[in-house]
This record gives structure tokens, C-alpha cells and sequence, in this order.
């Protein structure tokens, strides 16, 4: 089975991201990310395993160095022709982030090289499985209200993949100054 360790964003960052996600699944007729109930989220490691009983021991130990940080949202993307996201800024924060997991993931599972340190493009997908047509469509209407966004990775969240479903979500410590 395939899964994913993500970061979720502070309740602002969530519901403007959210909204550009209901725009784009008016605008292009295609609703698969709102069916599925996945929520705003940038992932920082996609892996196959079959038991991830050891990842949610490792979230919930001392050991866990994952904190909360800072996101950027600059720019909008796309994988065509079936991905528009929201692009994110690689930072120090994420950065640190996806070296971390994929440490930790690679020492237990196959991880997916898309999500590897520097072969990851970090984003948030506002729409899924598009057509062509869809993408072209989605995408307009999102960039006609598309502000930058910045804001907080405040929890993380491990769930299965198709079809989506949450294992295990918990919020990230402040991070020490």
C-alpha cells in the first residue's frame, strides 16, 4: 500500500487554499479532490510499506524533530496535464522537513523519488486527475483570484493513498528559539 507523511497549514493558509480548491473544481467540472475529502496539505514523503506502525511510533517519540514553520505559496503550477497546485517556497523549513522523513522512511520503505530531497517540486494539488480541457479551465480561474499566500505547517498527517484516508494526524511543537 502506498502512503504519504504530509504537512497541513494554520486555518487561514487551510481555507484559502481550500477556496481556490472549490474554484477550480466549479471551473473545470471535475471534483475529484473535494469527493475525496483530501485536505490542504504539502507532502514531504510518499512511500510504500506494509505495516506503518513504526512511522506513527517514530511521529509520536522524543526522536520526532519535525516542528512547526514557516510556508510560502508564491506561485501557481502545473504537472500536465492533470495536476494544478499551489507551488510552495523550498525553504530552510521544508528543506529540513523532507531530508527529515526521508531519512527516516528510507531506513524502513521504498520512497517515491518524486518526493526524494531534490527531486520534489513542494506544493499543495488543488485539483487532480484533470483533463487537458479541465486544467486549462481550472486554471484560469484560480490565477484570477490567486493572491501568495504565507502561513504556518502547524500539523502532520500520515495517510494511506488511493483512496485517501488519514491514519494519523497530530500537531507539530512550536519550534524552540
Amino acid at each position: 500500500m502506498e502512503y504519504a507523511l504530509s504537512l497541513y497549514p494554520d486555518p487561514r493558509s487551510e481555507n484559502i487554499l481550500l477556496k481556490w480548491m472549490t474554484i477550480a473544481a466549479k471551473s473545470s467540472g471535475n471534483h475529484y479532490v473535494p469527493d475525496i475529502l483530501m485536505p490542504p496539505h504539502i507532502t514531504i514523503a510518499y512511500f510504500a510499506a506494509d505495516d506503518v506502525r513504526s512511522i506513527t511510533d517514530w511521529m509520536e517519540s522524543s526522536a520526532f524533530q519535525i516542528k512547526q514553520g514557516t510556508l510560502i505559496w508564491p506561485y501557481l503550477g502545473s504537472f500536465p496535464p492533470a495536476v494544478l497546485y499551489a507551488g510552495a517556497v523550498l525553504n530552510e523549513y521544508l528543506l529540513e522537513a523532507v531530508n527529515t522523513a526521508n531519512a527516516f522512511i528510507s531506513s524502513i520503505a521504498v520512497t517515491s523519488e518524486y518526493y526524494r530531497p531534490y527531486q520534489w517540486v513542494p506544493h499543495t494539488s488543488l485539483a487532480l486527475k484533470l483533463a487537458n480541457t479541465e486544467l486549462y479551465r481550472a486554471f484560469e480561474a484560480v490565477a484570477s483570484v490567486f493572491q501568495p499566500i504565507n502561513g504556518q505547517a502547524e500539523r502532520i498527517s500520515l495517510a494511506s493513498c488511493n483512496p485517501f484516508q488519514e491514519i494519523h494526524v497530530m500537531q507539530l511543537q512550536e519550534k524552540e528559539i
